[in-house]
């Protein structure tokens, strides 16, 4: 018989055996493998002094980092201050000196009656400009419906406050306690100055004054800012509504055009930009119509105002055979020829103002600037 006859089954027998005993033995090693795993882990794991030893140190580098920082922006903090108020007592004198000389002008005028004047002057300056400052108009308005008194109260306590510490702060710049030719405020550095100063504003001042002051024009200028937002935002709902309805259009008939002759990847960018665009266009059209509106409204208000003013004019000069101008019908008249005027000024001649023409009105223009930012 061939060897090639011959078939040892035991062999076979064998092989199958020793599979099965490494299918038996993978699982052990697995087990083993854990265990040794889970051992490492807990060798490698904090104890809990070593975790409370590592979050005391996150801690003190928490802190340590605060105190870099305050250590490394609080000189910057105080310098900066310093600085400005090195400014600030720079400009004092030539603020106290222009006070001084329109009080020194005021008092000339005091024969003219300037009252009466400056309320020629506001009305016809709202007669002609009244539209550009339509947010100072509206603020203005806001204050006299409510909270204006409390504004000028607060101003005159905090006038008044001031007026008694710059008279204190006279005086103590003269101070020479040391007898050495120069007054003490003049040794001091600036740090030192200004804590002199911050502790004769305390001596002088009177808290529950300035606190009530302050309460009166926070209170007040809020409300008047509560109103401007009230009626500015009616102005952004109109532009809202108005950038919907341009948008209606724009989407059903210029972005499928666009597509059309546009790539395709570029095609997501259309609807979005359009509706952006409708809403500015909006906004710009409801913001258009309120100014026209503040056009007409403080025309009228300014018309109204030059001839009341004009009438208290001829009360103060104590002209009766005057006083026929500002009685009857004819006041009125010229009151409303006045608005018509300037209706038509603000409307069709100085909507383009020269620069040079506008620079007297500067301070204005900036308050309105600044009250349309916060609107």
């Amino acid at each position: 018989m061939s060897s090639e006859e011959v078939s040892p089954p035991v062999f076979g027998f064998q092989a199958e055996d020793t599979e099965v005993e490494r299918e038996k033995d993978v699982p052990q090693m697995e087990t083993v493998e854990t265990e040794r795993e889970e051992e490492r882990e807990e060798e490698e794991a904090p104890t809990p002094e070593v975790q409370a030893e590592s979050k005391t140190e996150a801690k003190s580098d928490t802190k340590g980092g605060v105190v870099g920082l305050a250590r490394h922006y609080l000189p910057m903090l105080l310098d900066a201050f310093f600085t400005v108020f090195n400014v600030i007592m720079r400009l004092e004198p030539y603020a106290l000196w222009a006070w001084g000389r329109m009080m020194v002008v005021y008092k000339r005028l005091e024969p003219y009656h300037p009252k009466a004047l400056l309320q020629i002057l506001t009305g016809v300056t709202l007669m002609f400009f009244g539209g550009q400052f339509m947010v100072t108009v509206a603020l203005i308005t806001a204050l006299q419906q409510g909270g204006g008194k409390e504004l000028v109260q607060g101003v005159r306590q905090l006038y008044n406050q001031a007026k008694s510490a710059a008279e204190a702060k006279a005086i103590d710049d003269k101070v020479d306690d040391d007898n050495n030719g120069v007054a003490d405020v003049e040794e001091l550095s600036a740090s030192g100055r200004l804590a002199r100063r911050t502790l004769l504003f305390l001596r002088v001042c009177d808290p529950l004054v300035v606190q009530t002051a302050l309460r009166h024009l926070y209170t007040s200028m809020l409300a008047a800012m509560a109103t401007l937002r009230v009626k500015f935002a009616r102005t952004a709902s109109l532009g809202a509504s108005i950038g919907s309805y341009i948008n209606i259009p724009v989407q059903r008939y210029i972005v499928p055009s666009l597509k059309a002759v546009t790539p395709d990847e570029y095609e997501r960018w259309y609807a979005p930009i359009g509706s952006y665009i409708c809403r500015v266009a909006g906004a710009s059209i409801a913001f258009t119509i309120q100014a026209w509106l503040e056009t007409i409204s403080t025309a009228v208000f300014g018309g109204h105002m030059a001839i009341k003013g004009f009438g208290h004019f001829i009360r103060a000069l104590n002209k009766p055979e005057l006083l026929w101008l500002t009685e009857g019908v004819l006041d009125d008249a010229l009151a409303w020829v006045l608005v018509a005027i300037g209706i038509y000024a603000q409307f069709f001649v100085l909507g383009n103002m020269p620069f040079i023409l506008r620079l007297p009105l500067m301070p204005v223009y900036t308050v309105e600037t600044v009250l349309r930012w916060f609107v």
